[in-house]
């Protein structure tokens, strides 16, 4: 360890883009305050940073082979025990770091902290947001709830609803070990129906509002809702760590911080958004463009920035719609077939990024002509949205792509598909009002495509709100959440003593 920093800290993300690369841009801020950095990673030429131009000096990256794994308790098997083991074997246990900052996916990791009685922190890749109502959701029982109600959520701002259809149970994400269902070419699709969209349990009834989304579609009498998928680590999940650090800003969500801090009876410190140098460079601008090529390893891509750009150069400033449902999750088969009838039918130019090696979205490519850009595998998501062509984002709401088109000031067309997504979509429809989900959660249909295309690229007034939101940017990465990162480096220490 360097003598002249203050200290060491470890990091440990858990594996995926959404998760390494917020934890690799807290290590350069921590670096950033002179705090020497051991950033733990699998062995992964699709998750390690570790090729990232720049990286800071006090980083020090260790990768390993194996991979870790949240929720398998009993494996011995770990390389934050191997990397503490080593430091301990036969040498002073000074030379382990002065605390572990742990995704909070990573319970185990966390018992391996308790292990080497090293303090740890629980990292949330995640909102505030979604963490606060997941956490306030699930202590309620669903018995007393009628079908039509509107629920709100004592402690948490009431301008965040929860209707019915949002209890029921999302399908979980399509398996990844393949490619998901591809998209058909545009032409005549028939509509079937979808599985509702879900969330968790709710709270507090109240009557429809005025003018609003009319409540989901009832659950089926007589039968209690049935189990979906695992829900996301909540809460429960940070028992044992000294803090919680969250991937955002109290500009953004300072209700839902205040929440957990008096839910977990712990400091919570919002640090974020995470998000490469570049991007606070160019928030700095009015219309400068993030390359990511320059920020970010690139993966195999159809097109190359340079052919995205042209492309986007050749479009009506604020016309395209930009597509895309991240690297994890994915739409089910008649989802995609609506997406693309209702993109056909909207008659305006779009980029819409789908995996790899579909010989259908090839066909999609063919059909949709100059006017469509079909992107397979990796896209310039940064690029393409601090392009002045981007006019609107038909999105999942996966975190790390609501803070960015909030930051770039791009209105969004909500489409979240399941976990933190469906409070992510709240918190831009309902909150902070620079979208409109894309349906009223009884499933997409092509018709909801269009009309959603249509009312989100004619309303101006959402358009400025959005502009205005993105001015909360207007001097880079976030005075409070840099006051944040202080505070806690503070409390580190006093903890320490």
């Amino acid at each position: 360890m360097t003598t002249s920093t203050r200290g060491e800290i470890t990091i440990v993300p858990f594996p995926g883009h959404g998760h390494v690369f917020p934890a690799t841009e807290l290590a350069h801020r921590l670096a950033s305050l002179n705090y020497h950095i051991t950033l733990l990673l699998p062995f992964s030429t699709s998750s390690s940073p570790s090729s990232t131009p720049l990286l800071h000096p006090l980083i020090h990256i260790v990768e390993s082979d194996a991979t870790p794994e949240p929720h398998h308790h009993h494996d011995r098997s770990s390389p934050l025990r191997d990397l503490l083991t080593k430091r301990t074997d036969g040498r002073d246990p000074s030379s382990l770091p002065l605390c572990v900052i742990v995704d909070v996916m990573m319970r185990r990791e966390l018992e391996i902290c308790k292990e080497f009685s090293i303090p740890a922190v629980s990292f949330f890749t995640s909102s505030a947001c979604s963490t606060a109502f997941d956490h306030a959701t699930r202590k309620i029982s669903l018995d007393d709830l009628s079908s039509r109600e509107i629920l709100t959520v004592p402690g948490l701002p009431d301008d965040i609803s929860i209707t019915l259809s949002d209890l029921a149970p999302r399908r979980p994400p399509p398996p990844r070990g393949g490619h998901p269902p591809p998209p058909p070419p545009f032409g005549p699709i028939h509509h079937h129906g979808v599985p509702p969209p879900g969330g968790s349990h709710a709270l507090t009834p109240r009557p429809p509002p005025r003018g609003g989304h009319p409540p989901g579609p009832p659950a089926q009498s007589g039968h209690p809702l049935p189990s979906g998928p695992p829900p996301p680590p909540g809460l429960e999940q940070t028992d044992g760590t000294i803090a919680l650090l969250f991937n955002t800003c109290d500009d953004l969500e300072r209700p839902f911080i205040e929440y957990i801090a008096k839910e977990t009876k712990r400091p919570v410190w919002a640090v974020g958004p995470l998000l490469p140098a570049r991007f606070w460079e160019a928030s700095l601008g009015s219309s400068v463009m993030i390359h990511d090529d320059e920020i970010r390893p690139t993966r195999d891509s159809s097109f190359s920035e340079m052919e995205i750009i042209q492309w986007l150069d050749s479009k009506p400033r604020g016309s395209v719609i930009y597509v895309s449902f991240g690297t994890v999750v994915g739409l089910g088969e008649d989802e995609l077939a609506e997406l693309a009838a209702g993109l056909e039918e909207s008659n305006r130019p779009f980029i819409w990024v789908l995996h790899a090696g579909s010989e259908t979205s090839r066909e999609l490519a063919r059909q949709a002509g100059d006017r469509g850009l079909v992107v397979e595998g990796w896209a310039p998501q940064l690029l393409i949205l601090s392009h002045e062509s981007t006019g609107g984002f038909i999105s999942h709401c996966g975190w790390n792509s609501t803070v960015e088109a909030i930051g770039l000031g791009v209105p969004m067309l909500t489409w979240p598909v399941h976990g933190d997504q469906v409070y992510n979509a709240k918190l831009v429809t309902s909150r902070l009002k620079t979208g409109y989900p894309v349906a009223d959660g009884s499933g997409v249909t092509k018709d909801h495509v269009v009309q959603g295309i249509e009312r989100l690229m004619m309303d101006f007034e959402m358009r400025t709100r959005a502009a205005s939101l993105r001015a909360i940017f207007k001097d880079g990465f976030p005075r409070s959440s840099s006051a944040s990162l202080e505070t806690f480096l503070d409390f580190l220490s006093t903890k320490l003593m």
